[in-house]
């Protein structure tokens, strides 16, 4: 038998409750007795779920550790059998006299060897989420700054018909706001809109013309930069790595993920997709496909689309990092899932028929975000998503595109079972034509399938 003790390090342990000690003084001296126990709580809150997402993964590492151990005293013992049952084999060899040495069966013998004898992967955490937390206490903000909506300036490519643009000119004119245009590649920028001299900026245009747009931003823009408003999901896709190289994936810098609306184009007003689907072991709303914002402009993207009848949540960005990754990686997986079949397949008939397959996929890349980039995922994300896939997705069907790869897929090539089914969709479902796959996607290959060759779907339809 074997027992495994887990043991969260006390280093870290003692490390999160000074500081928890620390901010929980803070709040008691800083606040009145009204607002103290709703700033605690809020706080707690936070503290909890950072460090038991921390304290889940030590456990893993902890059981990954125990784990190799197991499988290297077997190795070993395995390794132990064969050679007592070689020599008990040449010693019989020698009594017969029939044994004869060779260099030939002695290299067969350290080649069969050598290949039981692999070295324990490492394992590591990411210290991002503990530094992140830091930065939120250093700050000495509990709660989100809400600045109200206002006449505004929408940057857009009017060669290209984006309809990101034509949404949040309706939704402002419901308002009776005098939104703006701008060319992204014009020089300057209005001093004031609609008499307000602070403003928010909308950067409107496709996510595969953001780097060129903020590396030749002139002085006036640069100026503005902490008004910008960023876009992401959906066709706006995963802009984070293009933010992050430029030093503009910061708390003040105002973030709004679209997954909770529709964008139905010129004269048509955009409609709220979220939706509640019961209550949580607290007794709380669950909600799925909300839109969600951070940043100095938060508050101002919350009134607008409330105005329209449509939900969005703010927070701060670590915890708006967590919605946004969560929704990229259900693009990610069930385009891919549903686009290897031998019938076009929509994001609803992935929920449905092919959910296993979905649900590992997504898995994995929630053990890779949290290594890769420190984001752990809420709790619950794989009831969301499959429930957004079952409300919304009968009108969103399964696709691959080269223009979107950077901003869809490439952000999350670190899991294999993505390489796998990028390549099987390239090489044999015609996905991607025109593209070059990196050596380190093309070399995972996926193995055939028989529910992906067949109909193997549970309602009969052919």
């Amino acid at each position: 038998r074997f027992r495994f003790r887990f043991r969260f390090r006390e280093q870290i342990r003692g490390t999160y409750f000074s500081i928890f000690q620390d901010e929980t003084k803070r709040i008691i001296l800083n606040n009145s007795p009204h607002t103290t126990i709703t700033t605690f709580e809020n706080h707690k809150k936070t503290f909890l779920e950072i460090y038991f997402a921390d304290l889940v993964s030590c456990i893993k590492q902890t059981l990954v550790i125990h784990l190799h151990e197991m499988c290297a005293f077997v190795r070993r013992t395995t390794l132990l059998v064969h050679i007592l049952f070689s020599i008990l084999y040449v010693s019989s060899c020698h009594a017969f006299g029939i044994f004869q040495s060779s260099s030939q069966s002695t290299s067969s013998f350290k080649k069969h060897y050598k290949k039981h004898l692999k070295p324990l992967h490492a394992t590591w955490s990411n210290g991002q989420a503990v530094q992140e937390y830091k930065d939120f206490l250093s700050s000495g903000r509990s709660e989100v700054e809400r600045l109200s909506d206002r006449s505004s300036v929408i940057v857009a490519n009017p060669e290209i018909e984006y309809p990101l643009v034509d949404a949040i000119l309706s939704m402002g004119l419901r308002s009776e706001k005098k939104d703006v245009i701008v060319r992204y590649d014009d020089l300057t920028l209005p001093n004031e809109v609609d008499g307000q001299t602070s403003f928010p900026i909308y950067i409107a245009i496709p996510p595969w013309q953001l780097a060129s747009f903020l590396d030749n931003l002139s002085p006036s823009w640069m100026e503005r930069c902490d008004d910008f408003v960023y876009f992401s999901g959906g066709l706006c896709g995963v802009i984070e790595p293009v933010l992050r190289k430029r030093g503009m994936a910061r708390d003040a810098t105002t973030q709004v993920d679209v997954h909770g609306f529709t964008m139905p184009g010129k004269g048509q007003a955009p409609q709220d997709i979220s939706a509640n689907f019961g209550l949580d072991a607290q007794g709380e709303d669950k909600y799925t496909g909300e839109t969600g914002a951070c940043g100095k402009w938060c508050g101002a993207i919350a009134e607008r689309l409330e105005n329209n009848f449509i939900r969005c949540r703010t927070g701060f960005y670590r915890e708006w990092r967590r919605w946004m990754w969560e929704m990229a990686a259900y693009d990610v997986v069930f385009n891919l899932v549903g686009s290897v079949r031998g019938e076009p397949t929509n994001h609803k008939q992935v929920a449905l028929y092919y959910d296993e397959e979905a649900s590992d996929m997504l898995w994995q890349i929630a053990n890779n975000l949290r290594g890769y980039l420190a984001v752990t995922l809420p709790y619950g994300f794989e009831e969301r998503v499959y429930e957004y896939a079952e409300r919304n997705g009968e009108d969103m069907p399964c696709h691959l595109s080269t223009a979107w790869y950077e901003f869809t897929i490439e952000p999350f090539e670190n899991s294999q079972m993505v390489c796998e089914y990028v390549t099987y969709a390239q090489q044999e479902c015609g996905w991607l034509p025109d593209m070059q796959l990196k050596d380190s996607v093309s070399r995972f290959v996926l193995k055939e399938s028989k529910q992906r060759q067949g109909n193997l779907r549970s309602d009969g339809v052919i």
